[in-house]
């Protein structure tokens, strides 16, 4: 937790092998935490279309409750990924 936001760091590949366990987190994050939610992408060395769908819904959902996403530290790669999806605005550093 960073203030009163859950930090989830993605690490390696996020692809659709590792898509049930991040998923997963993001489900618990929302279920359990409250607050924003920022997931730090400075340790993904691949995120593929899969993973950044669940941050599409990640975000819809966060929006639903009053809450925001922050996508932290992506790869020049990440940024691409994350363009073509339209998520490139929630890249940023969070007040805090």
């Amino acid at each position: 937790m960073e203030g009163t936001a859950t930090v989830v760091f993605l690490q390696g590949e996020s692809d659709v092998l590792t898509l049930p366990l991040l998923a997963d987190t993001l489900s618990r994050v929302v279920a359990c935490a409250a607050g924003d939610v920022i997931v730090d992408l400075a340790g993904a060395v691949f995120i593929d279309s899969a993973t950044t769908r669940t941050l599409a819904v990640l975000r819809e959902l966060l929006e639903r409750q009053d809450r925001r996403l922050t996508l932290r530290s992506p790869s020049r790669m990440a940024i691409r990924v994350l363009d073509l999806f339209g998520l490139t605005e929630l890249v940023g550093v969070p007040a805090g």
